[in-house]
């Protein structure tokens, strides 16, 4: 096995789940807040609300995007107020923006979002928020208009969490939720405005978790360190956020292995580093009994993430690989390997207006390619950039027989994540390239249920 491609594959794949996102990050900047100027003396007497309880007139003293730059929350008519908690190195928070913005119009005068930002860091000033959220007009276009209170950090204290984006709903003065995003759907909202019950799954922050620990402790299980050998699975385990990496002893001995709270898919793609490659998800072939281990499902995600930790004497990279695997075989019963299947596919080769303006400063390559980005373009890029957007958009897989070594510049159409193969020909036509069909063998990753 390529020791290089398991590196890069241990090293790669980290799932920020929707609602998991950023651990160690979260952590840090959670012990490191301080309490507002407000109630500086007075933090031992800050205690925690918890669902359920009753909400204080909590003072927002700075707020963009209202004319005062000042709130009190029972001054708030609506009859639903969620407060989303963010920090500016969170991206998926910031992503999120435009969906609460669209709930906020949704509902009008019955939802109140406040966009909270209750970090007093370098990396949250006044200034850093500005610059952050006008990058990200700049790049996509939207910038919010939702009422953003910035350095309540006494906000930590009432909610304490440690990973963002973080939700407290609040109505009757009232916690009554203190969630992820994957419970911010229109339904939740729009039962509860209804004066219906709804049954919120609540987020679990552990403010003294370390992933020095072993899950076997964490569960109550047994003494962790008393084991010489040992491997676990479990299924989701809330308020530990998601991760995956390689531990190592006193001696900087390879020692552990662990994946937390993530999907089966990326399990299997850090077991089988060489069996996925770099093939796109377009050569995935998915032939299980129950096909859904393998789907994100909104209502049942809980279901489709694990936790595993393998513990062991010194050992190397590629027996940690070899012990997970055999331990998803025993588990799960699917098998992984790489094979030829005949199928329609297309390749990409230059047509006869093909040409390249090229770049003599490294310093101008621009990869803009995220679905959001409003001017998307690749600029300097090697065609290989090219052919995996393109993969990332067809269901049929794209090869690239263009035998190009030159970099390229392209402009994308804002909506191109939604053409489909006959509307990407007429594009890549218009920049100099032709996508031809084909039948024939090519190369895909197949995961099969063993019989």
């Amino acid at each position: 096995m390529n020791s290089t491609m398991v590196k890069k594959a241990l090293r790669g794949i980290f799932i920020c789940y929707l609602l998991l996102i950023n651990f160690l990050s979260a952590k840090t900047q959670a012990q490191g807040t301080q309490a507002h100027p407000q109630f500086a003396n007075e933090q031992s007497f800050v205690v925690p609300i918890k669902v359920g309880d009753p909400v204080p007139n909590i003072r927002f003293a700075n707020v963009l995007n209202t004319p005062s730059k000042e709130l009190k929350l029972y001054d708030i008519p609506a009859k639903l107020i969620l407060l989303d908690m963010w920090t500016t190195w969170c991206t998926s928070c910031i992503d999120g923006f435009p969906k609460m913005e669209k709930l906020q119009k949704k509902f009008g005068k019955d939802l109140q979002v406040l966009l909270v930002n209750s970090s007093s860091d370098k990396y949250n000033t006044v200034e850093k928020i500005l610059t952050t959220l006008s990058r990200k007009k700049e790049k996509t276009g939207y910038y919010p208009g939702l009422p953003i209170p910035i350095a309540d950090t006494i906000l930590n204290y009432y909610f304490p969490h440690i990973t963002v984006p973080h939700y407290v709903w609040i109505m009757d003065k009232k916690v009554i939720g203190i969630t992820s995003q994957l419970e911010v759907q229109e339904e939740n909202i729009q039962d509860l405005i209804d004066g219906k019950k709804v049954s919120l799954n609540m987020k679990d922050d552990q403010s003294s978790y370390e992933f020095t620990q072993d899950l076997s402790s964490r569960t109550n299980m047994i003494d962790g360190s008393k084991f010489l050998y040992k491997s676990i699975i479990t299924g989701f385990k809330p308020g530990i956020g998601a991760a995956n990496g390689i531990g190592g002893d006193e001696n900087n001995n390879i020692t552990k292995l662990f994946l937390i709270n993530i999907d089966l898919l990326t399990m299997y793609k850090t077991a089988y580093p060489e069996a996925f490659g770099n093939l796109p998800a377009n050569r995935l072939l998915i032939e299980v009994q129950d096909s859904t281990l393998f789907q994100y499902n909104l209502d049942k995600w809980r279901n489709n993430v694990y936790c595993y930790e393998l513990t062991t004497s010194p050992t190397t990279v590629e027996q940690l690989l070899n012990y997970l695997r055999q331990d998803l075989f025993r588990y799960f019963n699917i098998n992984v390997r790489t094979e030829g299947r005949k199928m329609k596919y297309y390749v990409l080769t230059k047509n006869s207006n093909f040409s390249v303006k090229r770049f003599g400063n490294s310093d101008d390559s621009v990869i803009e390619i995220e679905p959001q980005d409003l001017h998307k373009k690749l600029r300097n890029q090697p065609v290989s950039q090219l052919v995996n957007m393109l993969n990332s958009i067809s269901i049929y897989p794209i090869l690239d027989s263009t035998g190009l070594k030159d970099n390229i510049n392209i402009d994308f159409p804002f909506d191109i994540y939604k053409y489909d193969i006959d509307k990407l020909k007429t594009f890549v036509a218009n920049n100099g390239f032709l996508l031809e069909e084909r039948f024939g063998e090519i190369d895909v990753t197949v995961i099969s249920s063993n019989k």
